[in-house]
């Protein structure tokens, strides 16, 4: 059973997180005590501002209990808040839950995004990802 997802997602690939993250507030809402207790941790990476997709709704899901969005910007205007630059070791393991076993991480972004995430999870000591993921993996990519 999972506990917490950490996601990074680049683009276009916030799209199954999205779904995984609407599910999960879904099953809070199903109105008895053993409500989806799952929490949710979201980098969400783009080239600009304005390359943000859903952001109104990642704003929404981000003011639910247990689930918090970070942006990342490669082109950042004047006054960001958010993170800049790449994704770095560093904000994986600021932002992220620490590997354990009811921890799972999800990737889904353009294909050398996901490569380099690839390896900076496994350096940082989350189980290697496989070439083809699979359900049971702690590290799964889209």
């Amino acid at each position: 059973m999972v506990r917490r997802f950490g996601m990074i997602a680049g683009g276009t690939g916030i799209t199954p997180m999205l779904q995984i993250m609407n599910a999960i507030v879904r099953g809070r809402s199903s109105g008895d005590s053993s409500g989806d207790r799952t929490e949710v941790d979201l980098i969400f990476a783009n080239v600009t501002a304005q390359d943000i997709l859903l952001e109104d709704e990642l704003d929404k899901l981000a003011q639910e209990s247990g689930i918090r969005v970070r942006f990342v910007l490669d082109k950042s205007p004047p006054g960001w808040q958010g993170g800049v630059g790449y994704i770095t070791a560093d904000m994986i393991t600021k932002w992220l839950p620490a590997p354990a076993t009811d921890v799972k991480i999800l990737l889904c972004g353009p294909p050398p995004m996901v490569r380099s995430l690839k390896k900076m999870t496994e350096s940082l000591g989350y189980q290697k990802a496989q070439a083809a993921s699979k359900l049971e993996d702690q590290v799964f990519a889209f």
